[in-house]
């Protein structure tokens, strides 16, 4: 089913109307959402399913909102969701590449410089801000992809910390599965080299933290880990950290990397808190992203195998080591996610699985409660 969307805006009302285009021999139905923009987004408008393909909405003054638009067919149910689009407070209409929990990346009007707005406009963000600057510019003069930042973070007209940095011709990783084997492979030789890249990184800026003080001291924390499987995780990762000192990104997922498959290049985004450490986290961390729904019971995606084989012929890093660190990955996100999260999302249920399964063939008896939220009924 293929669609897109066009957003235009009436010059005459302070108003922006939606409209989705689709081009489906069956019988669609449409949904449009209005959100918030910030570290905590809240649902505003949503118009629920229905038959219209138009949506006109009037937004406050003085306010920041993103469109997210939502196409199904009344048959199969095949649901598909178009990039969202956020609208500034004078109403400029810019699509958005990447949103996470602490900003956005989008492109310019005229298409010449990539943003990253930052949601926070909380002071103690800003020196985090500042220095997520200094740690992009730092991967980037060391030779790795990732976007040039052309300044200093600075205030938008909206209020918010922006930083400017090169033009990315891309979309996210997440949408490798889409390409076919020969581009996928192109795609994921050029992740692994970056891999290769920040293994050789030696020289870090005095932000980076060591990832070994991070895991150690992430597990004896957690709240939803008991004393048997923290003495047993802690046991295990001593003997897996094989005290790598390369440069890593912490977040190496397929949402924080895009990539243009006709010029076989892709940029890693989203430099808040690099590390050193071992590669294999970062690894395991990519890895993860492709497989968490096979690790859920369904199918298995054939790009997460294809990632390992690429690692296992570029780097010389065997599938079972990525493996052996997934639940290490496991433990550092949902220390981060589970507590905060009003429901679980399905990636935060796959590490819990992550961790039972672990415990499980190693014989540790642990109060299994703890690893499973108390909100999550599937």
């Amino acid at each position: 089913m293929d669609f897109n969307i066009k957003v235009n805006i009436k010059k005459n009302q302070p108003d922006v109307t939606a409209e989705i285009e689709v081009q489906c021999q069956d019988y669609v139905m449409y949904k449009f959402e209005v959100w918030s923009v910030g570290r905590e987004p809240q649902l505003i408008h949503n118009t629920g399913w229905g038959d219209i393909k138009q949506f006109e909405y009037i937004p406050e003054k003085n306010m920041c909102f993103r469109i997210n638009c939502g196409v199904r067919t009344l048959n199969s149910k095949k649901y598909k969701s178009t990039k969202p689009w956020y609208v500034s407070q004078h109403l400029d209409i810019l699509p958005v590449l990447s949103c996470g929990r602490n900003g956005m990346i989008i492109n310019n009007e005229n298409g010449t410089v990539t943003k990253k707005i930052f949601f926070s406009k909380d002071s103690l963000w800003d020196k985090k801000i500042f220095e997520e600057y200094e740690l992009q510019k730092f991967a980037h003069d060391s030779g790795l992809s990732t976007p040039q930042v052309y300044n200093p973070p600075y205030k938008d007209d909206d209020g918010l910390w922006s930083l400017d940095m090169q033009l990315i011709n891309g979309v996210l990783l997440r949408e490798v599965e889409k390409l076919n084997i020969a581009d996928c492979e192109i795609v994921l030789e050029q992740v692994v080299k970056q891999q290769c890249k920040m293994e050789i990184i030696e020289h870090y800026v005095d932000t980076c933290k060591a990832l070994s003080g991070y895991i150690t001291d992430t597990i004896k924390k957690a709240t939803f880990l008991d004393a048997p499987l923290k003495e047993a995780l802690l046991s295990r990762f001593e003997e897996l950290d094989n005290g790598n000192c390369g440069f890593i990104h912490p977040d190496f997922n397929k949402w924080n990397v895009m990539y243009n498959v006709d010029k076989q290049i892709c940029y890693l985004i989203d430099w808040s808190d690099p590390m050193y450490g071992s590669q294999l986290y970062c690894a395991s961390k990519m890895y993860f992203s492709f497989a968490f729904n096979s690790i859920m019971g369904g199918s298995a995606s054939p790009v997460a195998d294809m990632y390992l084989t690429k690692l296992e012929d570029m780097m010389e890093i065997s599938r079972n080591d990525v493996i052996a660190w997934l639940p290490f990955e496991a433990v550092t996100r949902l220390s981060r996610n589970l507590i905060k999260a009003k429901s679980p999302r399905k990636l935060d249920v796959a590490r819990t699985v992550v961790l039972r399964e672990w415990a499980k063939e190693n014989s540790i008896k642990y109060n299994e409660s703890l690893l499973i939220p108390d909100n999550y009924n599937g």
